[in-house]
């Protein structure tokens, strides 16, 4: 090859080269932005079951503390029940 000559199909391959690069280019771009939507589903999928797991956790601990005071409430009537028996059978032996 002859210095300050074009070599034609050089330029076409490296054309063609750049051209591949850039279609690659664009379908990883493509994939970036599928995986960036994925992630963003995923992070408001986990925002919601947080919320949920929460809500659950307070209905719990509701629930728990409604149960603690049926029970003290059951515990208070017994002991007052008992207290009054007593109170009463002491009555009926000293007349």
């Amino acid at each position: 090859m002859v210095n300050g000559t074009i070599d034609v199909p050089k330029i076409k391959e490296c054309k063609r080269a750049v051209d591949t690069m850039k279609t690659m280019q664009r379908s990883q771009m493509m994939n970036v932005h599928v995986a960036e939507k994925n992630v963003e589903a995923a992070r408001l999928k986990l925002n919601e079951v947080m919320m949920e797991r929460k809500t659950h956790e307070r209905l719990k601990e509701q629930a728990f503390e409604v149960f603690k005071q049926e029970m003290q409430y059951a515990e208070n009537k017994e002991i007052d029940e008992l207290v009054s028996y007593t109170y009463h059978e002491g009555m009926t032996e000293t007349r």
